[in-house]
């Protein structure tokens, strides 16, 4: 905590100073192997190296501005006392120790200082453990069940799942128990970030329960998205509310009843396409919340915005666009973020390219037939 409060202070130079006086350098990134063989089967340029004649799985990163390695590869011996601030992709900050170590590798050989990293997994154990009620949870060791829904806990190398499997739909998910120091961050990501784009509750909810779950999560994301600053100074005042839609016959082939030649307009085109009118509405209004304070540069927030809004899945449906398109859920911040804290990465399915496109055309005609289910029945609502 000492390490926090100290870098509360002003940036010199491009280098944070620290309430001693003192100016040290920023690493924006480096690169950690979680597990070597994992590594190697997402294409990553993994070798054997050496490191003070131990021997040890080595990745060159393009992006890295330094040599990074574990901290229990080192001695104490071999600290330096000199440390880097690493500012990492969870807008945590890490004073590393820097350590003087004999290199061998195909990329770099000799004596060089290296950033020594601990594993961040830690972090997260240690923070569950320090919360009753995940705790209470896991010793409970109850399954609910309850309208063909399953939840229960469990505990996995030492982090606290939950378990929960909706029967009806076939849906499984393992989301990691949040303890409350995170929670905030994970909301801010899901909500107000450049790939949150203040979507509203349900599709924040959404978007968080798709990785990670507490006791309570219902009522805090309302309260946070309720308590944006940002939406209550860019919401339109004195809307009329929604008139309750009626039920429509869905049509699966065009003009299959009704029969119109479209002139003078063309694709996309939101005056003689009632849906691209409803989501430029959409749009517009998630581009006001994201450029508030630098409203010129609106078109920078475009492709984000896309990628937030094809993310979490629609109310009607309950499928997201990729899911509904490509067959598969996209990786998103949720799981970069369940992937940092955690270090679980998932198996790939390797199958022979005829399996793969009978798998996935199988997959498709079924979230295609939920789909057109789930739209009857929020019609019927």
């Amino acid at each position: 905590m000492e390490v926090m409060d100290d870098l509360q202070s002003e940036v010199e130079d491009g280098m944070p100073k620290l309430a001693s006086g003192k100016s040290v350098p920023v690493m924006t990134n480096c690169a950690a192997l979680r597990d070597p063989e994992k590594t190697r089967s997402l294409g990553l340029p993994v070798l054997k190296g050496e490191i003070g004649g131990r021997e040890v799985d080595v990745m060159r990163d393009t992006g890295c501005e330094g040599v990074a390695m574990r901290k229990q590869l080192v001695d104490a011996s071999q600290m330096t006392g000199e440390y880097c601030l690493l500012l990492r992709i969870d807008k945590t900050a890490l004073l590393a120790e820097k350590a003087v170590i004999s290199l061998r590798t195909p990329f770099l050989s000799g004596e060089v200082k290296a950033l020594c990293i601990p594993n961040a997994i830690c972090d997260v154990i240690k923070l569950q453990q320090e919360d009753p009620r995940i705790l209470a949870l896991v010793d409970a060791g109850r399954t609910s069940r309850r309208g063909g829904k399953v939840v229960s806990f469990e505990r996995a190398r030492g982090i606290v799942y939950r378990r929960y499997e909706d029967l009806g739909r076939n849906v499984n998910v393992k989301q990691v128990v949040l303890p409350k120091p995170l929670r905030e961050y994970v909301m801010s990501v899901a909500y107000d970030s450049i790939t949150g784009a203040h979507l509203g509750i349900m599709r924040t909810k959404d978007k968080v329960l798709s990785n990670f779950y507490w006791p309570g999560v219902d009522g805090d994301v309302t309260r946070y998205c309720w308590s944006c600053d940002v939406c209550q100074r860019t919401v339109k005042k004195g809307t009329v509310p929604r008139v309750p839609l009626e039920k429509v016959p869905l049509i699966d082939t065009p003009f299959k009843r009704v029969a119109i030649d479209l002139k003078t307009t063309t694709l996309y085109h939101p005056i003689c396409n009632g849906l691209v009118e409803r989501f430029n509405a959409t749009l517009k209004t998630c581009l006001r919340h994201l450029c508030s304070e630098q409203p010129r540069q609106w078109h920078r927030y475009i492709n984000p915005l896309l990628f937030a809004y094809r993310e979490v899945p629609l109310e009607s449906t309950h499928f997201d666009l990729f899911e509904l398109l490509y067959g598969r859920t996209v990786r998103g911040p949720m799981h970069i973020l369940r992937e940092l804290w955690t270090k679980e990465i998932e198996e790939p399915d390797v199958k022979s390219s005829y399996e793969y496109v009978l798998n996935l055309r199988e997959r498709l005609d079924d979230t295609l037939m939920i789909a057109r289910e789930e739209v009857e029945k929020s019609q019927g609502r």
